[in-house]
């Protein structure tokens, strides 16, 4: 939980009364847990009530970028009852309807960007309620470096704080920096642990867990308490020189069929294109089912392509499509150097009865665990649409080049 230096963390209120208390919290235990680059944080919250009163509070919290909530609990009658994930519209709609029979349910929600807010009542006069989040993050890598950090700033104005860190079969031997007093990790089992408790008053630094020198590849497995194993394979992908590849003449097959309801999205990528290619002639062949007689050209000076896209603009955008009209084995000019293809009608999630009703049945099938169609339409090129059993990816293959048509 990320407070900004003398934040009150919860700010609550009486239900007849317009002034503000503050409930402070009475104890935090925090439990992370590291597995390959991922950290899982558990921060377990129980606030006191000093006033003669109840007390409704609002628990406003941010959790780190990227970060994703995995769990919450309340506890109820003195037991920590686990939430669960649902739309944000339904949990408002359970929230009231509980509310209506008498029941002050918990709930969790996310208020923008990575902020999270939680209601907590009632807060009992001179009692304590109890709050557990779980979120997971990714640790901060840089080459072979990763780093998990914790803010521990705030914990000297918290009666008290037991830290409990847990690093899960790593590949180097983790290190630590700052933290509470002389925390140090020692082996146990196939991980790292280190254990602390800090009281009231004593000065702390955020915490860091480092994992330096981390090997290129690294496999780690895990087992459930249901038997069921888990594994995670983190490899190191090879640094890839920037491709200096610049065309003076392409083509460009343009799908104009009427799914095309929205086509901002494509232009926005063509113009990133022109704006690395300022120099450039274009051939259009516009296609539905079935492809045009001839392409249209434009030349593109300095990076000026208003035709252009006035042209895709103002095109009818009708029909169907059929993938198998186009031959990508002739280009439009003798010139041209290679395909840009914009191709939407294929979308993932599709059934292999979707795809196939669209570009037709499959030159070949085959794999196991997922179904792999090939499709030739044309000498010289493959196009494979992967299905497992719903599609995956599409690419068409041409001349040893890989273009995305999704």
């Amino acid at each position: 939980m990320r407070l900004p230096e003398g934040a009150l963390p919860l700010q609550a209120r009486t239900s007849k009364d317009h002034g503000a208390w503050v409930a402070s919290i009475g104890s935090k235990g925090l439990q992370e847990k590291h597995t390959t680059l991922l950290a899982e944080t558990t921060q377990t919250m129980r606030f006191f009530n000093p006033n003669q009163r109840i007390l409704e509070g609002n628990l406003t919290f941010p959790l780190p970028d990227n970060a994703t909530v995995s769990g919450y609990a309340l506890d109820v009658g003195g037991v920590m009852v686990d939430g669960v994930v649902v739309p944000k519209q339904e949990a408002r709609r359970i929230l009231e309807a509980e509310e209506r029979k008498g029941i002050d349910p918990g709930l969790v929600e996310q208020v923008q960007g990575n902020v999270y807010r939680t209601r907590l009542y009632p807060i009992p006069a001179r009692g304590t309620r109890t709050v557990k989040l779980t979120y997971v993050s990714d640790l901060t890598v840089a080459g072979n470096d990763a780093a998990y950090h914790l803010p521990l700033a705030h914990a000297e104005k918290i009666d008290a704080v037991s830290l409990r860190i847990e690093v899960v079969q790593a590949p180097v031997e983790p290190k630590l920096s700052g933290g509470i007093g002389n925390l140090s990790l020692h082996r146990w089992k196939d991980s790292w642990v280190a254990e602390a408790t800090l009281g009231k008053a004593i000065p702390s630094e955020d915490l860091q867990v480092r994992l330096p020198h981390l090997p290129d590849q690294f496999t780690i497995i895990e087992k459930n308490d249901e038997g069921e194993v888990f594994f995670c394979i983190s490899r190191k992908l090879p640094e890839v020189a920037a491709a200096t590849w610049r065309p003076q003449r392409l083509a460009m097959a343009w799908d104009a069929s009427g799914s095309r309801t929205n086509i901002e999205r494509d232009l926005a990528f063509l113009k990133a294109l022109v704006a690395a290619w300022p120099e450039l002639v274009v051939d259009v062949l516009v296609f539905r089912e079935r492809v045009e007689d001839q392409a249209t050209t434009f030349a593109i000076q300095m990076g000026e392509a208003e035709a252009l896209w006035a042209y895709l603009r103002g095109l009818a955008y009708d029909g169907g499509t059929d993938l198998t009209a186009l031959d990508f084995s002739v280009l439009p000019h003798p010139e041209d150097e290679a395909w840009q293809v914009t191709f939407r009608k294929l979308a993932r999630g599709m059934t292999v009865n979707e795809i196939t009703a669209i570009v037709g049945q499959p030159v070949e099938l085959r794999g196991d665990a997922e179904l792999i169609l090939i499709y030739r339409p044309s000498a010289g090129v493959v196009i494979h649409v992967r299905a497992a059993p719903k599609l995956v990816s599409v690419e068409q293959i041409m001349e040893g080049a890989t273009l995305s048509i999704l």
